[in-house]
């Protein structure tokens, strides 16, 4: 049978190696995970031309950015847009060409201009592709998820190697070893709730398929609703415009705000158009409403304040808490500190093992 003072020892050398292995990529997460936090306001202030507009009269109707933007671009077909919620912020737009790579464009709601198009690998969208693949697709999605599960095993080990000398607080006139010993013992307890979370939830985020079909099967409803079909349209029809499409999914979502509208490609293809509750804290919510585009009849609605509790924690609450949104700028900016305790735990661990290795 194994002695107690065995069992720690083995606790104490799993939580130091896998630390020390993983201790670059830790770093490297918590650092961009604190930076993602204000990604929106990151990414204003280094594209201002494309994010900011003054406001002037009315913002125009969809039907009228759409007809503006086409005219700016021949051969282009806007078909999706992207609604700000601050009157000073811009619109965006998705062109598709008739060949070709569809593209973002930022535009003026107020006066139908252009103001230009998103450069994909932008400052921001790297930093977000680095910190949930390492920029480097499935391989390192997988990557990223297994960290979170080290994150937990670490996290659970270094609260039990804590519980022993229950260290709370260190001095900056220590030196060496000890230093290193009571910053990180310290900065660890005092930030292992979150990191845990953002560990649990990260899991959650990357294999969010199985406990989408986990939480439908316990709520007993469909794993994933179809996109529905449209009927096929008298010789003839044409679809509604925009303004009239928006109109009819407001109508359907009473208290919710629209986020953004997709038109369809082709004749089959539905209209789907997004909204957000006050409550819901996601970018861009989690309701959906599928409209015939010629009609402007309702085909399907997935609302969240409808979703069972199982179902609304994994798709919304879940990403809510790993980001800090789920309680709005007060949450993010715990979440941003907490965030940037783990690159000081990566460095304070292997500092610590390296000065007692020095001494030993």
């Amino acid at each position: 049978m194994i002695s107690r003072k065995s069992f720690r020892n083995l606790i104490l050398q799993v939580h130091l190696w896998i630390g020390i292995a993983s201790a670059l990529f830790l770093f490297l997460a918590g650092a961009s995970g604190a930076l993602l936090v204000f990604e929106e306001q990151i990414d204003g202030i280094l594209n201002p031309g494309l994010t900011r507009v003054t406001p002037s009269g009315n913002i125009l109707s969809l039907t009228d950015l759409k007809e503006s933007l086409e005219r700016q671009y021949p051969g282009y077909r806007a078909l999706g847009f992207s609604l700000a919620e601050s009157p000073s912020a811009a619109y965006g737009a998705y062109l598709q060409p008739a060949s070709g790579q569809g593209i973002g464009v930022a535009v003026n709601p107020y006066t139908g201009k252009a103001l230009g198009v998103w450069d994909q690998n932008r400052f921001v969208q790297r930093l977000h592709l680095f910190h949930t693949r390492l920029l480097a697709g499935e391989v390192g999605s997988d990557i990223v998820a297994w960290a979170s599960v080290i994150l937990v095993l670490l996290s659970l080990s270094g609260l039990f190697l804590w519980w022993r000398s229950k260290v709370f607080g260190f001095h900056f006139q220590s030196e060496g070893a000890k230093f290193q010993y009571d910053l990180h013992s310290t900065v660890g307890v005092v930030s292992m709730m979150f990191l845990l979370a953002f560990a649990l939830t990260g899991i959650v985020v990357h294999w969010e398929g199985p406990a989408r079909k986990w939480a439908n099967q316990i709520s007993k409803q469909e794993v994933r609703m179809p996109i529905p079909a449209v009927a096929k349209p008298m010789p003839g029809a044409t679809p509604l415009d925009p303004a009239r499409l928006l109109q009819a999914a407001r109508v359907a979502v009473p208290g919710a705000r629209p986020t953004g509208i997709n038109l369809p490609e082709d004749e089959d293809s539905p209209v789907m158009v997004g909204f957000k509750f006050p409550e819901d804290h996601t970018p861009a919510g989690r309701t959906r409403v599928f409209l015939n585009p010629y009609t402007g009849g309702v085909l399907s609605l997935t609302s969240s304040r409808e979703a069972p509790a199982a179902v609304s924690y994994v798709t919304r609450i879940n990403r809510e808490i790993h980001t800090g949104d789920i309680g709005g700028r007060p949450t993010r900016i715990v979440a941003a500190i907490f965030s940037l305790s783990l690159p000081l735990l990566a460095i304070s661990g292997p500092l610590l093992w390296w000065y007692r290795r020095q001494r030993s």
